[in-house]
């Protein structure tokens, strides 16, 4: 290497080159190339995405960008305020203790990020069921784990077991899914 020069944009670089000068560096390193364009715009797209997942509610850098693009023009106060609203929002623990629920989890967040909640008056049943459940390796605490079970071999996940054994109930019900059959 001869000489290195360093700048903030192209066209500062190739100035200090002193070569050509009636050329312009935008040009000449190919910046306003439709390809270029279209891959900077690609790798725009995937950084600042408009869209976000419920995993994305944790990221505070996603929750700021969803925020301006979204929020701003139509409601007041700033992003860090809703922030911590969708964050609240997300968690859902506030919403569930203002209706009386309590929070009958019989493991640690280290275990898994899953809760366990009960609106019962009492819920020392509850908590007894769970905490059973959860001692004899019974209850799942992943979030989609796959079932292994041959039974269940149509649900790909165990969000779909509840709704796959409701239909195999009604279907094998003799009186069929009113009851009044």
């Amino acid at each position: 290497m001869v000489k290195q020069f360093q700048d903030i944009t192209a066209s500062s670089v190739w100035n200090q080159t002193q070569l050509l000068r009636n050329c312009d560096g935008i040009d000449l390193f190919g910046i306003n190339h439709p390809l270029v364009q279209f891959k900077f715009k690609e790798r725009y797209e995937r950084l600042f995405s408009k869209t976000c997942t419920l995993d994305d509610w944790n990221n505070k850098r996603i929750m700021q960008y969803m925020f301006k693009l979204y929020l701003k023009k139509h409601v007041p106060g700033n992003d860090e305020l809703w922030y911590r609203i969708l964050n609240r929002w997300y968690n859902q623990k506030i919403m569930l203790e203002a209706i009386g629920c309590k929070n009958i989890t019989p493991f640690e967040r280290d275990v898994s990020d899953m809760e366990f909640w009960s609106r019962a008056k009492d819920p020392k049943g509850d908590i007894e069921t769970i905490s059973n459940l959860f001692s004899n390796g019974f209850l799942n605490t992943t979030l989609n784990s796959t079932i292994r079970n041959d039974e269940f071999e149509n649900c790909k996940d165990t969000a779909n077991v509840f709704w796959y054994s409701l239909c195999e109930s009604l279907d094998a019900n003799p009186n069929g899914s009113s009851g009044k059959i």
